[in-house]
């Protein structure tokens, strides 16, 4: 574990379908609060980028861009 997932960003993947197996391993150690923290990182940093489904790729670091999601439904409903 400490190899792996000690950092926290390391315990994200870049599928959120794929992060499911993260959480089921972080699960099985006992690492509830990691397994929480993690849900927060891929599904609760979606939500504040601006998302209203979840997404195919995602990783936090998306969250740092100055562009929001709201820009981009803005600049699709204008073509």
């Amino acid at each position: 574990y400490d190899s792996v997932f000690v950092d926290r960003l390391a315990r994200l993947s870049y599928s959120p379908f794929n992060q499911y197996f993260i959480l089921q391993a972080l699960s099985r150690m006992g690492c509830f609060e990691d397994a929480l923290t993690s849900v927060h990182d891929m599904w609760g940093g979606q939500i504040e980028y601006g998302g209203t489904t979840f997404f195919e790729l995602y990783t936090p670091s998306w969250n740092k861009r100055s562009e929001r999601m709201e820009q981009f439904q803005i600049a699709r409903r204008a073509i």
